[in-house]
């Protein structure tokens, strides 16, 4: 599938300023990144998550930047690359981590599903041979736990806490008489930075005789004998008097109490370190500002019989409307970026690059004026190489092979698998040509997905009232296409056995012969306006690379470096990266 920019210029913008956006870390990057690494060494089918040699600069930084989880903590011994495949194999053997729904598209999105898909690939593989380069971006995303908070912790709780089957409701069955038999419970798993800001929610079931319910996240290390926020590395919200504690001697007012049939949502946001509230739906206000750990867990802890809670980590929908709110902090991320300064004269260029690589000739010579009015000129070649996309879209193949071999006589020469592609597609154009006017197109809807049969005239029907002009011509147009595909069979049936990948494309053009409905699955794609302009995009980068330019414009070259700094920062745990998505925030699909 091909992508455009909605605005050329916006397209360039956003590029741009992602990457100025984040200096420390691109410096970074650079000084660490392997020195045949550039810009332009980004393949045109560009994959999101792939191994690169610049890798190591994302374990390097991982390592540096991660410290101790506590105070005065050791740090664990680093794994081997066996040790990871066997913790990345049992995370993934119960099926992909799961997210709440506010989180679908984004990076981390992203990455949850390719670590999936690696797991389901390669998984057989990686265990058996064990051969992964330790700077690998494959070792980075196998390495990474990006599973979120989905239930209570049953090995994790205090003992006075009776938890459910599902993992989900808290019910406290103390005495409740003194501190001495407070009991709390953290979830299976750590927010993770990943995804930029987590969002949970408890409803009070029933709070209980005096409602001591603490709600908030703590450090591993915290015991689960004191309520949230009641020692050190631990932050709550209390339902009893509203006031929030982040330590020992800590108590400060904040919002209301809260109690039976209330919902108490609890958010944490990794760009600032901070946390927030809601109350049934309604946001209270920031509630705590710099806080610190790597590993934080939700937690929740009761003081008074009867206390019960049941938590929400994004199963079912939310009462607090989290989707908007996080689409309002992406949106804030974005404008920050946007708003930064830039240089015209080269945000111009790059545009004029790109229109002028696909052949928008007119719109690049309108963009010549406005930049330069007195040197403004047509491009020739530009008007030949859109000539020739043209021709392929058009579903003139002949013409467009005639073009190029009159105006790049070496380029066909030097790429014949292009040349094959090129008449495969003729043939294709050729079947839908006749498809759409001879006698072979009958009624679709009776026969989607039969393969196709002559219709001979009927014997009741005399000579006279046949129509036999239109069946001659129908003869004669279907004679065309079995000589045509004969002649590519003659041409390359040999060198299709010897690669898959010719095999694959000489078959499925000769495929739509057999259907007699071309809008059939099977075949559908072929007709698809993304098919031809593929093939059209990549005999104009051939061209370009015949006469010693790059097979792909610089806007586009800029996007793909911006979405993969974006993806690896994210994958480091850079939460402000989180927030962007380049492909929605600069690109819409073409339909």
């Amino acid at each position: 599938m091909l992508l455009y920019a909605s605005h050329p210029a916006l397209y360039a913008f956003l590029s741009l300023s992602v990457l100025d956006s984040f200096p420390d870390y691109i410096f970074f990057f650079s000084n660490m990144s392997s020195p045949s690494y550039t810009l332009f060494d980004f393949s045109q089918r560009h994959s999101n998550f792939r191994n690169r040699s610049h890798a190591s600069a994302i374990l390097a930084f991982q390592q540096n930047s991660r410290g101790l989880s506590r105070s005065g903590a050791i740090p664990r011994k680093r794994r081997t690359i066996k040790d990871e495949i066997t913790a990345f194999t049992e995370r993934h053997a119960h099926g992909p981590p799961q997210y709440p729904a506010y989180l679908k598209n984004t990076v981390y999105a992203l990455m949850v599903q390719e670590q999936y898909t690696l797991y389901c690939e390669k998984a057989k593989q990686l265990a058996q041979d064990r051969v992964i380069p330790p700077d690998s971006f494959t070792a980075a995303l196998i390495s990474h736990d990006l599973r979120l908070p989905t239930q209570w912790n049953p090995d994790d709780k205090g003992e006075f806490v009776e938890i459910s089957d599902d993992c989900l409701e808290l019910t406290y069955k103390g005495a409740g008489k003194e501190d001495a038999d407070i009991s709390a419970v953290r979830a299976n798993y750590p927010f993770r930075p990943q995804c930029g800001i987590f969002y949970y929610e408890v409803e009070i079931i029933s709070k209980g005789v005096d409602g001591h319910i603490g709600i908030g996240f703590c450090w591993s290390s915290n015991s689960l004998d004191r309520l949230p926020g009641w020692e050190e590395h631990s932050w709550g919200y209390h339902g009893d008097d509203g006031h929030l504690f982040s330590g020992p001697g800590t108590s400060k007012p904040y919002g209301p109490k809260f109690g039976t049939g209330d919902i108490i949502g609890c958010g944490f946001d990794f760009r600032t370190m901070s946390a927030f509230y809601t109350k049934n739906g309604i946001y209270l206000g920031t509630a705590f500002q710099n806080v610190t750990g790597r590993g934080i867990f939700p937690f929740v802890g009761f003081k008074t019989p009867g206390e019960r809670i049941r938590a929400n980590f994004g199963h079912i929908p939310f009462k607090f409307d989290i989707t908007q709110y996080f689409k309002d902090e992406r949106r804030n991320t974005l404008t920050q970026v946007l708003h930064r300064r830039k240089e015209k004269q080269f945000q111009n260029a790059v545009v004029l690059d790109y229109l002028l690589h696909h052949g928008y000739t007119q719109s690049a010579t309108v963009l010549k004026r406005l930049m330069t009015p007195d040197q403004a000129q047509d491009d020739p070649d530009a008007q030949s190489r859109r000539d020739v996309r043209l021709a392929i879209m058009e579903a003139d193949v002949e013409r467009a092979i005639t073009l190029c071999n009159e105006k790049y006589p070496t380029v066909l020469e030097n790429n014949p698998h292009l040349l094959f592609r090129l008449r495969c597609r003729r043939f294709i154009d050729m079947v839908r040509t006749a498809q759409r006017h001879d006698g072979m197109d009958v009624d679709t809807r009776q026969h989607a997905g039969m393969k196709r049969r002559r219709v001979m005239p009927e014997r009741s029907r005399s000579l006279d009232d046949q129509e036999i002009p239109d069946d001659e011509e129908e003869e004669d147009v279907f004679r065309d296409i079995m000589a045509y595909g004969k002649k590519l069979q003659r041409l390359y049936g040999s060198l299709a056995e010897e690669r898959p990948e010719m095999k694959s494309e000489l078959m499925a053009a000769f495929s739509v012969l057999a259907y007699i409905d071309l809008d059939d699955s099977a075949v559908s794609y072929l007709f698809e306006p993304w098919h031809a302009e593929k093939l059209a995009s990549d005999l104009n980068s051939a061209i370009l690379v015949e006469q010693n330019r790059h097979p792909t414009p610089a806007l586009e070259r800029i996007y793909r470096q911006t979405a993969t700094v974006v993806n690896e920062l994210v994958l480091s745990g850079n939460s402000q990266a989180a927030m962007l998505t380049p492909d929605q925030d600069c690109l819409i699909k073409d339909s």
